[in-house]
């Protein structure tokens, strides 16, 4: 049975749901159905059998949608970028990029209003806080750091990388695999755009990349970014409570992922990277990390056993 032409485009998109069955919707429909006939009557009778289908439709699909999330759940097993994308998608939780800050108070205290004032304060304080931590680092025992490049193996490679030309079957998968919901950078080209016109100018990118490989060179304009303030928490006229995003010009990224792709190869095939580096490699991860931080934790042997236990939170 048909919805009936009460019901508006905003119901439809509300029963539009990858849970929401061909019978689901036909009930969702004799909902409404009960519903006309109620109001038209004004009878306990109707308005009875009314609630019924009500409570046993909402019982359904809750059942239905607990059902979905969980097959999903098994689906996705062990990659972490999916069940992340499902665990938003269940809590609804949706990633802000827009910042729109009307308000800010700079070091000196000096509260600021107008849009450029605060343009440059935020300017200045992403410009200078990296090296604010760095000097606070400064003041640590330098027996505690381990410098990162002693974890790279010192022994000479034969092997020499050659960065080879790419081919439009290589940037036509790059292409594909762009996120459509990112932001573009100040280009204005986004991801869904250089997507949805791949078949045409395929053959141009990937002219243009082969010769910025052939010239051994990075375009300056690809390195010009987009910096977006992001509201960490706390106070929000507080500078330290953002974050900046900087989104890069999308042939920039395809260039970047390229490249990336062929060092990392390289990389792994020389066998150059330190066992303990999980960051920024397939099929590495956090829980990995953390998993050798806690399993050292438990071999310590110059701390107390409270304490190591006290503080992998045991």
């Amino acid at each position: 049975m048909p919805l009936t032409n009460k019901v508006d485009d905003k119901i439809e998109n509300k029963i539009d749901k990858p849970w929401i069955t061909q019978a689901i919707k036909n009930s969702i429909s004799r909902k409404y159905v009960l519903l006309n006939k109620f109001h038209k009557s004004k009878l306990a009778s109707d308005n009875n059998k009314y609630k019924t289908h009500l409570n046993l439709l909402t019982h359904i699909k809750e059942k239905a949608r607990i059902k979905y999330y969980r097959n999903r759940s098994v689906l996705y097993g062990n990659d972490k970028a999916k069940t992340w994308r499902l665990i938003n998608e269940i809590s609804s939780r949706k990633r802000n990029i827009g910042c729109n800050i009307k308000r800010l108070v700079n070091s000196d205290g000096v509260v600021l209003e107008n849009e450029n004032e605060i343009l440059n304060c935020l300017n200045y304080h992403f410009g200078t806080v990296g090296s604010k931590m760095a000097e606070a680092c400064n003041n640590i025992d330098s027996k505690y750091i381990k410098d990162p490049i002693s974890l790279i193996k010192r022994e000479s490679n034969p092997n020499s990388m050659i960065l080879y030309p790419t081919n439009e079957q290589e940037m036509f998968k790059l292409i594909s695999n762009l996120n459509n919901k990112k932001s573009c950078g100040y280009d204005l080209l986004s991801n869904n755009i250089l997507k949805a016109s791949k078949d045409v100018i395929l053959p141009y990118i990937t002219f243009l990349i082969n010769i910025c490989i052939n010239k051994n060179t990075f375009p300056s304009a690809y390195k010009v970014a987009k910096v977006i303030p992001l509201f960490k928490g706390g106070d929000k006229e507080n500078p330290n409570c953002y974050r900046p995003i900087s989104l890069l010009p999308t042939l920039g990224k395809l260039f970047e992922k390229l490249l990336f792709s062929r060092t990392l190869k390289f990389l792994d095939k020389s066998n150059i990277l330190s066992k303990h580096q999980f960051g920024f490699r397939a099929k590495f991860g956090t829980q990995y990390a953390i998993t050798d931080i806690y399993e050292k934790l438990l071999k310590v042997k110059v701390y107390p056993r409270h304490v190591t236990q006290r503080f992998i939170g045991q």
